[in-house]
């Protein structure tokens, strides 16, 4: 092979190796987005939780007491 030449199958293993990077690239970028997004949806949930056990709480404090 001529120095400074590609054969075809350097061209797609380059290409192959772009896409590789352009993915992991993507990923970090995606799990910071999904971080962002998701810790509200957490809060959220987490409250829902809260105020469900603090009714199951006061419903049998009721039972008991009465």
């Amino acid at each position: 092979m001529l120095e400074g030449t590609q054969t075809q199958d350097d061209h797609g293993l380059d290409a192959w190796r772009e896409q590789v990077e352009r993915a992991w690239n993507l990923r970090g970028e995606y799990r910071s987005l999904s971080q962002r997004v998701d810790e509200p949806y957490v809060d959220y949930l987490e409250s829902l939780f809260f105020y469900y056990g603090e009714n199951v709480r006061a419903a049998e404090k009721a039972s008991a007491e009465g």
